[in-house]
């Protein structure tokens, strides 16, 4: 469990690592998916198993953009996103291994989403 002040020395570290351009936060499997302008960011402890003040891990998955906290949904327990070039899932890798995300309008609505 994370305590107060483990949650004020993580806000300190995403405002540090993301300045402004933070858009979204998002809580999945052991760790915490953070929406920015520069990209989707995970973090997760050294040892993969959740994370705390003082050991934590980040790891750019995407240079997606994220725009806006009002362009999120939780689709089963998964994020779903729109921005000015299409909409995003996150969803589980290959095999179960590590997120990736991927353009829900790519090859369905892309054409019209465009207009």
């Amino acid at each position: 469990m994370v305590n107060l002040h483990q949650r004020d020395n993580v806000r300190v570290a995403l405002r540090n690592d993301f300045q402004d351009s933070l858009a979204s936060i998002f809580p999945i499997q052991n760790g915490l998916l953070v929406f920015a302008a520069n990209g989707i960011w995970f973090i997760t402890g050294s040892q993969g198993i959740g994370f705390t003040a003082n050991d934590y891990t980040v790891t750019k998955i995407s240079s997606v953009q994220s725009i806006s906290s009002n362009s999120f949904v939780d689709v089963q327990g998964l994020p779903v996103f729109w921005n000015e070039e299409g909409i995003y899932e996150v969803v589980p890798g290959p095999n179960g291994q590590g997120l990736t995300v991927v353009p829900a309008t790519l090859g369905t609505i892309r054409s019209f989403y465009n207009k």
